[in-house]
């Protein structure tokens, strides 16, 4: 007797493509396709173990990305429900990537002090960064070490991408971009209608219309005269209490915060002092010399110039002088002085010139002989220009007493010879 018995072979033979084994971490994306055969058997199940404890149970074509760096033992299993298996494995090595990274210190800055420091955080799980390049988004680019810290400072406003490129000796890179704005800052300036004056009529006049900005608008406008007095516009005006020189700072700021500041030096030159005496300053006009003496000073600097206006057409320079006014009559009398900065001041002052008295003696005849005679003497015809004399005093020419008065009177002389009859009067 015989029996026939059929039997069936049921082998799976599994077996996968993969695009790639060695790929950076960055961006690795590997595309699998499960190529397994089964002999004998109607369905079989494929299983993905990707070394990492994840697992995936499929057999079309798909992709797959390793969140990490390191090396996987990839393995397809295939079996079926009668459990005959099959597997195949392939060893997929990630090489670690850059992970870069940066920080600002201020990414928002004013051009007129833009100072960008970009620190490199960048990050790698194992070996170095070996090329890091900053690209600073204006065309400029720089290749610096890893985690240094660099600064730039931008030659215009504007907005800028920045992007730090980070790559390793195996060849895997990345980079990372981040955005910094510089604002338009202002262009302070401003004119003094004069920037040296002297004290006493010191007036400075401060315009600031000339200010600009290239993008945006100013909206704040101050002022530091230097004196600790403060004021507020684009235009102003400022008288100083002292001489000295002081530094003006104007300060404009933007619509956007950014300031700017522009100082300019003015002088108030001292003033020069002065003083002055005269020997006398009512005299009479017969014997008149009056002599000036000033005395001029300046706080800073030095005098260059000193000159008398004395009131009758004549000028004389110098600090001490004489004069002989040649009428009589009140004279104004002014003394200059100016120092080396061109600063001047006058003294007025003013004398009186008396007029003096015009004697005239009146005598009935001025020849007489020895015997008896008689003179008779008076001083009616004496006058003078202005007011009216007070005192006639008469000398006789002998040892007789003086007599005062206008007369008249009468003499006789006790001794025959020429006798000078003297008046004086007041």
């Amino acid at each position: 007797d015989s029996m026939t018995i059929p039997v069936r072979v049921i082998e799976p033979f599994a077996g996968f493509t993969i695009s790639d084994t060695l790929i950076c971490e960055t961006g690795n994306n590997i595309t699998l396709d499960d190529t397994s055969v089964l002999i004998g058997g109607t369905t079989a199940t494929t299983l993905w173990k990707f070394g990492n404890g994840e697992t995936r149970v499929d057999t079309a074509q798909f992709n797959y990305s390793y969140p990490t760096s390191g090396n996987y033992d990839l393995r397809l299993i295939s079996s079926t429900p009668e459990g005959c298996k099959d597997s195949v494995s392939r060893l997929v090595i990630i090489k670690p990537s850059p992970k870069p990274g940066f920080t600002i210190n201020q990414n928002i800055q004013c051009f007129n002090e833009n100072e960008f420091l970009f620190t490199d955080t960048s990050k790698i799980n194992s070996g170095i960064i070996d090329t890091v390049i900053w690209h600073y988004g204006n065309a400029s680019i720089k290749q610096d070490q890893w985690l240094d810290t660099n600064n730039y400072s931008y030659s215009s406003h504007g907005v800028y991408q920045v992007k730090l490129y980070t790559s390793t000796l195996a060849g895997c890179s990345d980079s990372i971009i981040k955005q910094v704005e510089v604002l338009a800052s202002p262009n302070a300036n401003f004119i003094i209608d004069k920037d040296e004056q002297c004290f006493r009529e010191n007036f400075f006049t401060f315009n600031a219309a000339s200010t600009s900005i290239p993008e945006g608008n100013n909206s704040g406008f101050s002022w530091d005269y230097g004196d600790t007095s403060t004021a507020n516009g684009i235009t102003s005006s400022k008288r100083y209490n002292y001489p000295d020189s002081f530094l003006v700072s104007f300060r404009v700021v933007s619509d956007r915060g950014c300031p700017d500041t522009i100082k300019k030096l003015v002088k108030v030159n001292p003033t020069p002092t002065l003083q002055y005496q005269v020997n006398n300053p009512n005299q009479c006009f017969n014997e008149n010399n009056f002599a000036f003496a000033g005395l001029a000073n300046v706080s800073r600097g030095s005098i260059s110039q000193t000159f008398w206006d004395l009131g009758d057409g004549n000028i004389k320079n110098g600090l001490n002088i004489s004069h002989q006014f040649q009428e009589f009559g009140p004279y104004s009398i002014k003394f200059y002085a100016v120092s080396d900065a061109g600063c001047a001041d006058t003294l007025f002052n003013s004398v009186n010139v008396r007029p003096s008295p015009t004697n005239e003696i009146s005598v009935n005849d001025s020849q007489q002989c020895f015997g008896p005679h008689l003179f008779q003497f008076d001083a009616f015809k004496s006058k003078i220009a202005d007011g009216s004399i007070i005192a006639y005093n008469w000398d006789f020419d002998d040892d007789s007493a003086l007599l005062s008065g206008p007369g008249p009177f009468q003499k006789s002389f006790a001794i025959k010879r020429p006798h000078l009859i003297r008046l004086v009067t007041a």
